[in-house]
């Protein structure tokens, strides 16, 4: 998608928009869905009032819909791929902050998980970072069990910034030092 988005920018650059809509739609439909980034990219001046470009922006939000979907599913096959049971995990959104949790926790472990997390975030954005993800931020917290199938080595979880996805353990020895994998991972998206 960033490939084709790429070509997109260097077609508007050279004034051929009808074939850089072609290109910039293509890299929408395959997973570019940054259109905060889209709208403030200097390339793509030249088609700020064509009517492919308009649509695009207009249809943002079923775009985001069909990629978190692509995604979620994306994520749930390389679960499988380890070993895990996907399909014993459930999904929650958090539409305020953008964040997509994948987990068999229970209510009260989520909200404590979310809870922290959220309070986190909130100092971080407030003191270090200026911005808040545009981008859903997928956030898997495995099981102690599913921890050990994923990782080898005492590894405690990872963040994969080509998907946003964080890949969180659960470790009985970070629950005890009152230390969150959660956080230390967020911090790298």
């Amino acid at each position: 998608s960033t490939a084709l988005y790429n070509i997109a920018c260097a077609l508007a650059l050279t004034d051929k928009k009808d074939e850089a809509l072609v290109y910039l739609k293509k890299s929408v439909e395959t997973g570019f869905i940054n259109f905060v980034h889209m709208e403030k990219d200097a390339d793509l001046d030249s088609l700020r009032k064509e009517k492919g470009y308009l649509e695009l922006l207009k249809n943002r939000d079923e775009y985001v819909q069909k990629f978190k979907e692509l995604r979620l599913s994306g994520i749930a096959t390389a679960l499988k791929n380890q070993g895990v049971d996907a399909d014993s995990y459930e999904w929650f959104t958090d539409e305020e902050r953008n964040f997509i949790y994948l987990h068999n926790r229970s209510k009260e472990e989520l909200a404590q998980i979310r809870k922290g997390l959220n309070d986190f975030a909130e100092v971080t954005w407030n003191t270090i970072f200026k911005n808040r993800p545009s981008l859903p931020l997928y956030i898997v917290l495995l099981s102690s069990a599913d921890t050990r199938k994923m990782f080898k080595g005492g590894k405690g979880g990872f963040f994969n910034p080509a998907t946003r996805t964080l890949f969180c353990g659960d470790i009985p020895s970070w629950r005890l030092a009152k230390t969150s994998i959660v956080q230390h991972k967020f911090t790298h998206a």
